[in-house]
């Protein structure tokens, strides 16, 4: 019934396979979590840029920079698109002349991405081993 001459693997050779693809597996999660933690702070960025552009074009029209405590209250007030799947914005005018706004990383290690009107090219980050 069994031919006893038919080449297969035994189990040391399978078991070392499972062990190299394990390898492989453990040194590139890594590097995928830091890429996609990348990509988090190319978003927040992005965002806080175009907070900043909405900030002056609401000065323009209304003569001051506004706050606003939430995504969603940004989004009415600067007419936005912002989300709060990855990121908490707020923005802070102290006073009609100056505004800060703020991404703050969801759940994670407490990265905080900071825009300010004095200079609306250059976010800043604090906090978080992945500030880059």
């Amino acid at each position: 019934m069994f031919d006893r001459e038919e080449e297969c693997f035994t189990l040391a050779e399978l078991v070392v396979v499972i062990l190299v693809i394990a390898i492989l597996i453990s040194l590139a999660i890594p590097n995928y979590l830091k890429g996609i933690e990348r990509t988090k702070n190319k978003e927040a960025k992005t965002m806080l840029r175009l907070m900043a552009a909405g900030e002056e074009v609401y000065r323009l029209e209304n003569g001051f920079f506004v706050g606003c405590s939430n995504a969603s209250q940004c989004n009415t007030l600067l007419d936005l698109r912002l989300s709060e799947k990855s990121w908490a914005y707020q923005a802070i005018a102290p006073t009609s002349d100056s505004f800060s706004a703020t991404a703050t990383r969801q759940g994670s290690d407490g990265r905080v991405w900071t825009i300010t009107s004095s200079d609306e090219d250059n976010p800043t980050c604090s906090g978080g081993s992945y500030c880059e």
